[in-house]
């Protein structure tokens, strides 16, 4: 894997792994990444067919085998 500092110094970034925008064809229900872009705020959750909060998800990594 590849990361690096982000522009402050405080957090670790890979460039190659990146958030999607919420769209009606994410899934729902199921345990993610959610961020708010503007708010700079994120947590592993589940987003509901009602959240309005969240603008971009991830899927979870998983263990290299």
């Amino acid at each position: 894997m590849k990361y690096t500092l982000d522009s402050t110094g405080t957090a670790l970034v890979n460039r190659g792994w990146n958030y999607e925008p919420i769209t009606p064809e994410t899934p729902r229900g199921k345990v993610m990444l959610l961020i708010n872009k503007e708010a700079k705020r994120a947590q592993v959750g589940v987003l509901l067919p009602s959240d309005t909060h969240w603008t971009h998800f991830a899927p979870l990594p998983v263990f290299k085998d």
